[in-house]
């Protein structure tokens, strides 16, 4: 009874703060200390009713690792608050994974046992969080580009189709002229230079003709194919380029900034020189493989106003430099990082573990 009353309320608490951080993009306090509180509530009940100390003794241990070990990747700024709060919930609600905890019960859908009764379910969840993460991002950024009409479709270029044309003519030519391979890669590097040297598709079109001149069916479906993914490949990339600055990004003003804000470009002085630009991660390994000792020295000796490599974002002292500098007049706003909602993704973690089983620790063992 205890098993299915905790999965139940699990499940609403969860539903709930996913709706909330979809919606207003914040997880209230009183939604996760409530299912902490009742989760420790309905876990001692059940102690004093069986006249076993284990439930609550489980309870409290599991929520004392997990919140531990989401304070650390809280303080990295890899979890938001509201988030670590959630995982410390779930932790004191199930302990264990029911099914592991309770050997009568077994898993409806897969039939399977879990791995372990340890109190360690919330580690089980977080990885399968993790996991899930990337699918709901992918969901995430295509609603909000349709909705925003910035899906990249309007940039598409026949080019993908001139590509596919040029790679696969050249490569049924050299299959039947039966052209050794240090010979058939170097060329399509060469038809591609040459064809970008060349204003009109007259390149692509040769090749492709004598392809389907000397081989029409094997070329066709060599053709077919490589459209599709250089079409794929080309959208990929204009979705990740407009997603990046219009669904995952914003221009902030100086004075709108907050407090944990998470910017993309990076603010320092440099030759008593403020410099604002975007922000380039391998910098400092492109300097070092140039061994350009001068830069190097610049970048060493620079006076950081606001340094994006934060995890945790915005310091309130980096907040007071800008807005100093902001009533000078000398920056007026900086481009912040949208950060997606990670709660549903718990969600879908959850629902996940509850599927296949306690699948971290099936894995270990």
């Amino acid at each position: 009874m205890y098993a299915y009353l905790t999965l139940f309320l699990t499940t609403i608490y969860l539903a709930a703060a996913s709706y909330s951080d979809i919606k207003t993009r914040f997880v209230k306090n009183k939604l996760t200390y409530s299912m902490t509180a009742l989760g420790f509530l309905i876990h001692a009940t059940q102690s004093i009713l069986e006249s076993n100390p284990q439930p609550l003794m489980f309870s409290i241990a599991a929520a004392t690792t997990a919140y531990v070990f989401v304070y650390f990747l809280w303080r990295l700024g890899v979890f938001a608050g509201g988030d670590a709060k959630l995982i410390v919930g779930i932790a004191a609600m199930l302990p264990t994974h029911p099914f592991s905890a309770y050997p009568s019960l077994t898993n409806p859908l897969l039939e399977i046992t879990t791995a372990t009764a340890y109190p360690l379910f919330w580690a089980t969840v977080t990885a399968m969080s993790f996991i899930s993460i990337a699918p709901f991002i992918l969901i995430y950024c295509a609603y909000h580009s349709i909705r925003l009409k910035k899906t990249g479709l309007h940039m598409l270029s026949k080019k993908p189709f001139l590509d596919a044309m040029l790679l696969t003519g050249w490569t049924t030519i050299s299959f039947l002229s039966n052209l050794p391979w240090f010979i058939v890669i170097p060329g399509i590097f060469a038809v591609f230079a040459a064809n970008s040297k060349i204003k009109t598709p007259v390149l692509p079109i040769v090749l492709i003709s004598t392809g389907l001149f000397l081989a029409l069916e094997l070329t066709v479906q060599v053709l077919a194919p490589t459209i599709f993914l250089l079409y794929t490949f080309d959208l990929g990339k204009k979705f990740y380029k407009t997603t990046s600055k219009h669904v995952l990004s914003q221009e902030k003003k100086i004075s709108e900034l907050e407090e944990g804000d998470i910017i993309s470009e990076e603010v320092f002085f440099e030759d008593n020189r403020l410099v604002k630009r975007k922000h380039d991660f391998f910098e400092p390994i492109k300097l070092l493989l140039s061994n350009n000792k001068e830069k190097l020295a610049k970048l060493n000796s620079r006076q950081w106003i606001a340094n994006p490599k934060r995890a945790a974002g915005l310091t309130e002292e980096e907040l007071a430099k800008l807005n100093e500098l902001s009533k000078k007049g000398l920056i007026n706003s900086l481009t912040v990082k949208k950060s997606v909602p990670f709660t549903p993704a718990i969600f879908i973690g959850f629902l996940l573990s509850m599927i296949i089983g306690d699948f971290l620790w099936l894995v270990i063992k």
